[in-house]
């Protein structure tokens, strides 16, 4: 696998139905997923590119942005 930037692209998240791999990018013709991990024992996310183990990350870089779903419900939603 070519090395490449992926902290620096700007890269376009969907969420998922899967709580393993809760994000996943179609990006420059790589399948990009984060892995959910047992945070804080381990690092929050490992990055995955066409399957391979990549990095180990805590924060997501600010240039990334993740297309939220209708099927998450806000933090901030009250049941009454």
């Amino acid at each position: 696998m070519k090395s490449k930037d992926y902290l620096s692209e700007n890269i376009r998240w969907k969420e998922t139905s899967n709580p393993n791999f809760p994000l996943r990018s179609a990006h420059g013709g790589d399948d990009l997923r984060l892995r959910l991990n047992d945070f804080p024992a381990e690092s929050l996310y490992t990055f995955f590119v066409n399957g391979e183990e990549v990095f180990d990350i805590d924060d997501l870089p600010a240039n990334w942005t993740i297309k939220r779903t209708e099927q998450f419900v806000s933090v901030n939603s009250h049941a009454d």
